[in-house]
C-alpha cells in the first residue's frame, strides 16, 4: 500500500563527477516507510535558462519507476511494466514535492529503473507511451516559452531501495545562440533587432527508454522567433537564443533571418549544418557595408562539433505565396509589407475577343496616390475555362501560360492590350525595390502579408470584393438595415423570413435605396444604369452565364460564375406584398430613373445566356449591389 504523506525532495546540485546510474552504497539507507526521494540536476552549466543551470521555481517533472522482472536482474519494459507512471513533482525553488501530495514507495526489495522528464505533460498518464512526440515552441520570444521548448531527460539505472533518488537530466534538443554585431550607422536602435531561425523541422519523437531523439519527417517547416538575452555577449550589440530538435539545415537553405531598421537580412550555409541532441551551436554574425560576416561553432558542455566560417549579406526580396490567400473573404487582396499595402491582387475574369477569355490571378503595382496601377497587370495564374463541378472552383492551367500582362483602361473599363505568359504555374510573386511585380522562386521565404479588401456596412455587415474590369463591386446582396446616418430603413427578406438575411441579402424598394440620406457607405455609391452597361459590355456575349452563381438556379446551365460575381436568383416582392421568383430570376436595382414610377435594373433569368438591361416599378422590390468605379 502507498502511504499519502508530504515530502520534501530537496535540490542537490551534484558536482562533475556525479553520474545517474551510481551503485547503492553511494545513496543513503533507505526510510522506513520505503517512500521515495527524488534528489536532481541539470548535466551542464550551459544551457537555454537565463538564471543558471539548474530548475527554477514552478518547474515540474514527471517521474517513471520501472521494477526489475522477479530474478530481480532483468529491467522491465518502458512504460508497459511501470510500477509508478508519470507521477508529477513541482519544484518550490527548494524542494521536489509530488503534486497530489502522495510520495512513491519502492515496489518491495525489487532493483528499479528510475525516469525523469521536463515538461511535465499530463496526456503522458492519460495516454502512456514509450515514444514521446514533442514540439517546441515556435514563439520563444518569452523566457517561459522557451523554457517549455527545452526537452529534459534523466534515467538512474538498477538501483536497489535507497532514501534518495540522484537524477541527472540530459538536454535533448539543439541550442542556438546568434550573437550580431553592427558596424554600419542605423537609426532604429539595436534593442529592436529580430532574429528567427527558418526552415526549421519543430517536431520531434523522444525515446521515452533511452532519451534518443529522431525527427518527425512529416513535419511542416516553420518560422522558430528567439529570445532576445537581457544582455549581450562581450563585444556584441544583441545575443539571441533558441532551441530546436536536432537535424541538418542543408546548404543553401535560408537559415537566420535578421530583421533590422526595415532590412531583412539572411544567413544562408554554404554546406550542410549537422545540429545534434545536447549541442550548443553559436553563430557570431557582424554587419557590415558589404554584408554579413558569420562564424559559428559548438561550445562548451553540451559537446564540440566543429567551427565553420562564412560571408552573407544580401536584402531579402519581398515575397508572397498566392496559395495562402482565403479567396473566400474577398476576390481582392492587398499585399502588405509590415502592414503597408504595396500591391493589389484579385482573382478576376480577363476577356479580350481571342486573346484571353479566363479566370487569373492578377497583380497590380501600387501607384503614387496608394491606389493599384491597372495599367500594368502582371497574370501570375490563368485558370482553365470550365470550373470543376465539385468544388465549383477553376483550376490553374496545366499549360506554360502564366506570367503575362494586362493593360485595363479605367476611363471606359476595357482590357486594352492582354500579352500570354509563357511561364509554368506561378505560385509566388515579388514585388521589387522600384515597384515592379515578378516572378519569385518556389523556395524563396515569405516576407508580405495579404489583407483581404471588404466593405463594410453601418451594421458591421462585412462584404466580399469582386473586380469586373475597371470596377469593384460588392460580391453579397446588400442588407444593412439602417441609412447611413443610423435612421432605420425600409426592407424586406423573401417570404418574411430572415434566414435568407446572409445568403439572398435584403429586399429594397427603389426609393429606399435612393434616399438622401445615403443607403452606401462612403466610397461606395447605388450603381446607375450606365454602371450595369459597362459590365454588359465588358461581358458579353453570355454576360448573363458569367454573372450567375453556381447554386440555387432552377437550370445551371446558363451559369459558371467566372467573374465571381455570385449572382443568386432572390426573387422579389411585388408592389402588392407578393413574394415571386426566387430561384428562377435575380434581379437588382440601379439608381436610374426610366420616367417617373420605374427605374432601370439587371435582370438575370434561370433559362438564358443574357444580361438583361430593363425597368421595373419604383414600388416594387429587389436585390441591390453596390459599386466603386474609384480604385481602393
Amino acid at each position: 500500500m502507498k502511504k499519502k504523506k508530504n515530502i520534501y525532495i530537496g535540490l542537490i546540485l551534484l558536482f562533475a563527477g556525479i553520474l545517474s546510474g551510481c551503485s547503492q552504497d553511494s545513496y543513503e539507507s533507505p526510510p522506513e516507510d520505503n517512500s521515495i526521494q527524488i534528489l536532481s540536476t541539470i548535466s551542464t552549466k550551459e544551457n537555454a535558462r537565463l538564471s543558471d543551470s539548474n530548475f527554477e521555481s514552478g518547474d515540474r517533472i514527471g517521474v517513471y519507476i520501472i521494477p526489475y522482472e522477479p530474478d530481480n536482474n532483468t529491467p522491465g519494459s518502458f512504460p508497459q511494466d511501470a510500477y509508478e507512471s508519470n507521477i508529477e513533482y513541482a519544484y518550490s525553488g527548494t524542494y521536489w514535492n509530488p503534486t497530489n501530495s502522495e510520495a512513491p514507495v519502492w515496489p518491495g526489495k525489487k532493483k528499479a529503473d528510475v525516469y525523469g522528464y521536463y515538461p511535465y505533460n499530463q496526456q503522458l498518464s492519460e495516454h502512456p507511451t514509450a515514444t514521446y512526440k514533442f514540439s517546441v515552441q515556435a514563439d520563444q520570444r518569452m523566457a517561459s516559452a522557451q523554457m517549455q521548448s527545452d526537452f529534459l531527460w534523466a534515467k538512474a539505472e538498477g538501483l536497489s531501495p535507497v532514501k534518495n533518488v540522484r537524477l541527472t537530466f540530459y538536454h535533448r534538443m539543439s541550442l542556438i545562440t546568434i550573437n550580431v554585431l553592427s558596424q554600419i550607422d542605423i537609426s532604429a536602435r539595436i534593442s529592436d533587432m529580430a532574429v528567427s531561425l527558418m526552415n526549421v523541422n519543430p517536431s520531434a519523437s523522444i525515446s521515452m527508454s533511452d532519451g534518443l531523439v529522431t525527427l518527425n519527417s512529416s513535419g511542416e517547416h516553420t518560422e522558430i522567433h528567439t529570445l532576445t538575452l537581457p544582455d549581450a555577449v562581450s563585444g556584441y550589440d544583441n545575443s539571441n537564443k533558441g532551441i530546436i530538435p536536432p537535424q541538418t539545415i542543408a546548404k543553401d537553405t535560408r537559415f537566420i533571418k535578421i530583421a533590422l531598421n526595415g532590412v531583412n537580412y539572411f544567413y544562408q550555409p554554404n554546406e550542410d549544418i549537422v545540429l545534434e541532441s545536447g549541442k550548443h551551436t553559436v553563430f557570431n554574425i557582424v554587419i557590415t557595408k558589404l554584408g554579413l560576416n558569420v562564424n559559428y561553432s559548438t561550445i562548451s558542455e553540451w559537446l564540440d562539433g566543429g567551427t565553420f566560417d562564412n560571408s552573407l549579406g544580401t536584402k531579402a526580396p519581398l515575397v508572397v505565396d498566392l496559395n495562402t490567400i482565403d479567396w473566400n473573404r474577398s476576390l481582392v487582396h492587398n499585399i502588405c509589407n509590415k502592414d503597408i499595402p504595396i500591391a493589389r491582387v484579385s482573382k478576376e475574369y480577363l476577356f479580350k475577343s481571342g486573346l484571353v477569355d479566363a479566370q487569373a490571378i492578377v497583380v497590380y503595382p501600387m501607384g503614387t496616390e496608394g491606389t493599384p496601377d491597372l495599367t500594368q497587370g502582371f497574370v501570375a495564374q490563368v485558370m482553365k475555362r470550365n470550373y470543376n463541378t465539385t468544388t465549383g472552383l477553376y483550376e490553374p492551367n496545366s499549360s506554360n501560360v502564366h506570367g503575362g500582362s494586362v493593360n485595363f483602361n479605367v476611363s471606359d473599363n476595357t482590357l486594352t492590350n492582354y500579352s500570354a505568359g509563357k511561364s509554368a504555374l506561378i505560385n509566388k510573386i515579388e514585388v521589387t525595390t522600384d515597384g515592379r511585380i515578378a516572378k519569385a522562386n518556389d523556395s524563396d521565404i515569405v516576407l508580405l502579408t495579404t489583407q483581404p479588401v471588404v466593405m463594410t456596412d453601418i451594421d458591421k455587415n462585412i462584404y466580399p470584393i469582386v473586380k469586373i474590369g475597371t470596377q469593384y463591386w460588392t460580391a453579397q446582396n446588400y442588407r444593412a438595415e439602417h441609412y447611413q446616418n443610423g435612421d432605420p430603413l425600409t426592407y424586406y427578406y423573401f417570404n418574411d423570413n430572415k434566414d435568407y438575411k446572409n445568403t439572398l441579402g435584403a429586399l429594397y424598394t427603389w426609393t429606399t435605396i435612393t434616399d438622401s440620406r445615403g443607403i452606401a457607405p462612403h466610397g461606395w455609391q447605388v450603381p446607375g444604369e450606365p454602371d450595369w452597361q459597362s459590365v454588359y459590355r465588358y461581358l458579353t456575349p453570355s454576360a448573363g452565364m458569367k454573372l450567375r452563381a453556381t447554386t440555387m438556379w432552377t437550370s445551371l446551365t446558363y451559369a459558371d460564375n467566372v467573374t465571381g460575381f455570385s449572382g443568386l436568383p432572390g426573387g422579389r416582392r411585388t408592389n402588392t406584398g407578393t413574394y415571386n421568383e426566387i430561384n428562377s430570376y435575380g434581379q437588382w436595382w440601379s439608381s436610374t430613373l426610366n420616367g417617373t414610377d420605374s427605374a432601370y435594373r439587371l435582370y438575370l433569368a434561370s433559362g438564358d445566356y443574357a444580361m438583361h438591361l430593363t425597368t421595373l416599378g419604383t414600388s416594387y422590390t429587389q436585390s441591390l449591389r453596390l459599386v466603386t468605379n474609384t480604385p481602393l
